[in-house]
């Protein structure tokens, strides 16, 4: 799975509500040009790769993105931290999360 357009997608999400262990995700108007190239089920497999994420729902017509977590795993401030990165750093950013034995990466 090739994950560099969903890097760059990731960048056009803004925070729409975030309370400890769940955080939901607007994709903005720009991500127009992006969503195209994207599959949206590679994304939601590659978030569920984490452990600590405890399930990822992609709402195509309300435009968003909810993803349940385990703030005992995952704190909440690593969020803010994606969100706030430069689009270089978030491959680094998602490296130091553990992944789930069974997920295997490519990119």
């Amino acid at each position: 799975m090739d994950l560099t357009n969903a890097f760059v997608f990731i960048r056009h999400l803004n925070v729409a509500h975030h309370v400890k262990g769940r955080i939901r995700f607007r994709i903005g108007p720009t991500a127009l040009s992006s969503i195209s190239q994207i599959n949206p089920n590679e994304i939601i497999a590659f978030i569920r790769s984490f452990t600590g994420i405890e399930d990822v729902r992609f709402n195509p017509i309300a435009a968003s993105v909810v993803v349940y977590y385990n703030p005992q795993e995952i704190q909440p401030r690593w969020w803010e931290q994606l969100m706030q990165s430069h689009q270089s750093e978030i491959p680094q950013i998602f490296a130091n999360l553990k992944r789930r034995n069974d997920y295997v990466s490519s990119y």
